[in-house]
């Protein structure tokens, strides 16, 4: 075995014979023997070859920088080994990377070559013998302005992960009928100008447990700001599965997409061009209150769907978007854009605080915060507690009718005592006549605290008959209860009493 150079000797690459472990990185490799990768792994200029190609550890790499691998009548379908050993990167510089084989051998079917385990460095590696050359079983990925083009019907992933960092070209998987994923799919985007594009139709192999994670550009997405700088787009139909949406980032479809299965929103932006969402379907967006997650409706159409959860809050029927939109229950903090998401069969919504909290938040402030522990007008006082004692959740001047006196109440006497009154919700029951009264409606409990010292609130508290004297009306759905601290009549000491609310 020997080498002969081609070129000059200025570092031209030549054309290497002998046993692949003992290749230069500027070697172009030929030759019909089975092939070894260094231990430790190794780059070569490229590869023309016609015997196995095999890994001596999982961890080992094979990087061919800029060259052509061709496989010919090889009977065993396999480049690497059956454990699905070794790495092949391609592209370290400018190259292209071709998946050739051709002049079949019995032993394997037309374009049965296989990759196990992919890196694709700022360059194209293209299929040129046939589907499935790159094994079902791999997770494909793609660093800088990297191209992944297949052929052939279709062609199986475990996943796709977009790394743009250093490329100023568009990171992108193409080509062929179909690609179907059985895993997740990760993007993490570095340039503002350079968006990875998936655009071959993208099947999610019958099932909705993918994640479809898009990291945020360095430049920052607030989440709430239209003008957020895309992440990801997949411009081919997807169908046949759902997804989650995963990453402080932007995922846009520009597809008319098939899929039926639920589309959750969990973090970050879905940001869709077309009303292709399936009318059966399920829409979650956020999965916890106070969830940083948006669906962009940019289109001017209405988008039918079965049901929809904000934050985990099954939603009435009705027609939603945001505030640029013609929908009924506008709300910019789950939605942008001036399309319109209708719902079909939703859940009415019952609960008391969450009707409270359509009425008096989002129908006057669609993007302020509705959650119980929310502060929209930054008082001091949650939204639960304004609901509790008739506040005002948008308004830092009135968070609720809770009043300290010294008055005379209904014991025996008229000597003035340290006096709390306060509004409850309409029906509230007779407080208890515990240390700390108590009492609970409307899905929230009440409890009244009395103290000396303020060292803890051990002190013992009355229930009076409501002292209203100078006091504004309860207002509508509510009522005044007063509360007394024990032993201070007359006021011999200083004395202190609060009321919780908790749900």
């Amino acid at each position: 075995m020997g080498f002969a150079a081609v070129g000059t000797a200025g570092g031209f690459p030549g054309t290497y014979h002998g046993a692949l472990a003992a290749a230069a990185a500027t070697d172009n490799v030929v030759g019909a023997s089975a092939w070894v990768v260094k231990t430790g792994g190794q780059t070569i200029n490229s590869m023309v070859q016609t015997g196995n190609l095999t890994f001596a550890a999982a961890s080992d790499t094979l990087k061919i920088d800029s060259g052509m691998l061709t496989q010919n009548a090889q009977t065993s379908p396999l480049l690497g080994t059956a454990s699905v050993r070794g790495q092949l990167t391609s592209g370290l510089g400018t190259g292209e990377l071709f998946l050739i084989r051709t002049n079949e051998g019995s032993g394997g079917a037309a374009g049965a070559l296989q990759i196990h385990s992919v890196i694709i460095d700022n360059s194209v590696v293209t299929m040129q013998g046939g589907a499935q050359q790159i094994a079902a079983s791999n997770i494909v990925t793609l660093n800088g302005g990297a191209t992944l083009t297949m052929v052939g019907a279709n062609n199986t992933l475990a996943g796709l992960v977009f790394n743009s960092h250093g490329g100023k070209t568009t990171p992108t998987v193409t080509g062929g009928t179909k690609l179907t994923l059985t895993g997740d799919l990760t993007a993490t985007p570095t340039d503002p100008s350079v968006t990875p594009l998936i655009s071959v139709v993208l099947d999610l192999n019958g099932s909705a447990a993918h994640d479809i994670t898009v990291a945020a550009l360095p430049e920052g997405n607030v989440i709430n700001n239209r003008t957020q700088l895309n992440g990801l787009t997949i411009s081919a139909v997807i169908q046949n599965g759902g997804f989650t949406k995963k990453g402080n980032g932007v995922l846009t479809l520009t597809g008319t997409n098939t899929y039926t299965g639920d589309t959750v929103v969990q973090e970050g932006i879905l940001s869709l061009t077309k009303a292709s969402l399936a009318d059966a379907s399920i829409i979650r967006i956020g999965t916890a209150p106070g969830a940083a997650a948006v669906l962009k409706l940019d289109h001017t159409l209405t988008d039918t769907v079965a049901n929809l959860f904000i934050d985990g809050v099954p939603m009435p029927a009705g027609t939603y978007g945001s505030s640029t939109s013609t929908a009924t229950n506008k709300d910019d903090a789950t939605f942008a854009g001036s399309g319109v998401l209708k719902v079909t069969s939703g859940t009415p919504v019952t609960d008391p605080f969450n009707l409270w909290a359509q009425t008096h938040i989002t129908a006057l402030n669609p993007s302020a915060n509705t959650t119980p522990g929310g502060d929209p007008d930054i008082d001091g006082a949650s939204n639960l507690a304004e609901f509790a004692f008739n506040g005002n959740p948008l308004s830092a001047a009135d968070h609720g009718k809770v009043f300290v006196l010294t008055a005379d109440s209904d014991d025996v006497g008229t000597a003035r005592e340290l006096i709390l009154t306060v509004a409850v919700r309409a029906g509230t029951p007779v407080f208890s006549a515990d240390t700390s009264p108590k009492a609970s409606h409307d899905g929230i409990t009440y409890t009244i605290e009395g103290s000396t010292t303020l060292n803890g609130f051990p002190g013992k508290v009355n229930v009076v008959s409501p002292v209203t004297t100078g006091l504004p009306a309860a207002g509508t759905g509510y009522e005044y209860r007063s509360f007394s601290l024990n032993n201070s009549n007359g006021l011999p000491t200083t004395g202190f009493l609060r009321a919780k609310v908790t749900q």
